[in-house]
């Protein structure tokens, strides 16, 4: 999941809840677990609904290989399985933030 947010002044009236649930569906019924880079801001919301911390490891698939990346570790949750959140956990690279 990437990229999603509330713009501030329709913040705190429920549609963040809304919007989470309905991706949350979806992670179920298509996907084994979700993982996204939780900002300061919506970790309360992310936690709320059930989202954790990923206690493994972390790094991206880049063009010279798999890199670590645990600067970003401490700001990974993920939602479904795997029970529990264990192991390496491998983003895509792309310019910018990776997480």
């Amino acid at each position: 999941m990437e990229a999603v947010a509330v713009d501030p002044g329709r913040q705190h009236q429920g549609i963040g809840d809304q919007l989470m649930t309905a991706i949350e569906r979806v992670i179920v019924g298509a996907y084994d677990f979700g993982a996204l880079s939780a900002s300061q801001a919506g970790l309360r919301l992310y936690r709320s609904h059930g989202w954790r911390p990923w206690e493994g490891t972390v790094s991206a698939m880049t063009p010279t290989g798999v890199l670590p990346t645990p600067d970003d570790a401490d700001r990974i949750l993920v939602f479904g399985d795997p029970q529990p959140a264990v192991g390496e956990l491998t983003c895509d690279w792309r310019s910018g933030d990776l997480w």
